[in-house]
């Protein structure tokens, strides 16, 4: 084992500790430093990465207290955190929030590194569907978890061509295809040589051929060449 990956274990276990010990926030303080310094919370208090994407849909980072705040009071009904459904201080904290405002909140499982699996997919879409607007799509930066979930709805919801879809995946959001978050590129690449060869809509290809880990093992090829 490298000594940066035992420094990167340490890093991620002295994480998790603190959190556990946070979960019910009950320590203000604390839990503001917390989110201040291990979850980036202090680029976003001054950065939202905050964009409409369409008619009452939004995409940014996750948002402080204070911008939650600020978007229900503008008319905000629904929040979307890809962020996932763990007990951590974050989602904790917004869960409170969202409840006293009271804001829908629905939580999903979606990770930057690897190909989401195709229920996760579906249940995003679900939403899309179902959730009153406006709606807010978030992650943790805004870059790349809620760049693909925009990408989604544009072409679900607004029947979008996936290559004009795409560009919620670039460099103006601080997403970048050449790292290993290029696997959501990817994901909407293979749909498109997909549709080129027969028309299909997002929806049925993820429902029926949809396959996370070719997508996963045709990427990792790609970057090993």
């Amino acid at each position: 084992m490298s000594y940066l990956t035992k420094i990167r274990n340490w890093d991620s276990q002295r994480r998790q500790r603190i959190n556990s010990e946070l979960v019910d926030l009950k320590d203000r303080r604390k839990v503001d430093n917390f989110i201040r310094w291990m979850d980036h919370g202090i680029f976003r208090k001054y950065w939202a990465n905050h964009f409409e994407i369409a008619p009452g849909i939004f995409r940014s980072n996750h948002p402080p207290d204070h911008r939650l705040r600020a978007y229900h009071k503008a008319g905000l009904k629904s929040v979307i955190s890809l962020r996932g459904h763990g007990i951590t201080v974050a989602n904790n904290l917004e869960k409170q929030t969202c409840i006293e405002l009271p804001l829908i909140l629905k939580s999903i499982d979606f990770t930057a590194l690897r190909p989401p699996k195709a229920k996760e997919i579906l249940e995003l879409v679900e939403y899309f569907y179902t959730l009153p607007k406006p709606l807010l799509i978030h992650c943790k930066s805004g870059a790349d978890r809620a760049g693909l979930a925009s990408a989604i709805y544009l072409m679900v919801i607004e029947n979008m061509d996936v290559q004009e879809a795409k560009k919620m995946l670039s460099k103006k959001y601080l997403h970048f295809k050449s790292s290993q978050t290029g696997v959501l590129d990817h994901i909407l690449d293979t749909f498109e040589v997909r549709q080129r060869k027969q028309p299909i809509s997002f929806e049925d290809w993820v429902e029926k051929e949809y396959d996370p880990d070719e997508i996963q093992a045709t990427f990792n090829a790609g970057r090993n060449r």
